[in-house]
């Protein structure tokens, strides 16, 4: 989660406003949560209010503070 901590800081210095943010994870107990999305290891989707996959390597080419957080 600490990965997820700096990415909301990132955001917000940015001027994103977290209102509406939805944020999931790859969990244990999958059945029906990701129906409309597949969510791999390493991977967080947010709703930004679109839907956006970030990889390890995506997040270390727009954030290289975060590389170390979430690799």
């Amino acid at each position: 989660m600490c990965a997820l901590k700096l990415l909301l800081e990132w955001l917000k210095e940015r001027g994103f406003n977290d209102h509406g943010l939805e944020i999931r994870q790859q969990s244990d107990d999958q059945r029906g949560v990701y129906s409309n999305c597949e969510i791999s290891e390493q991977e967080i989707v947010l709703e930004i209010p679109e839907k956006l996959i970030i990889t390890p390597v995506a997040a270390a080419l727009s954030c290289p503070e975060l590389k170390l957080a979430i690799t």
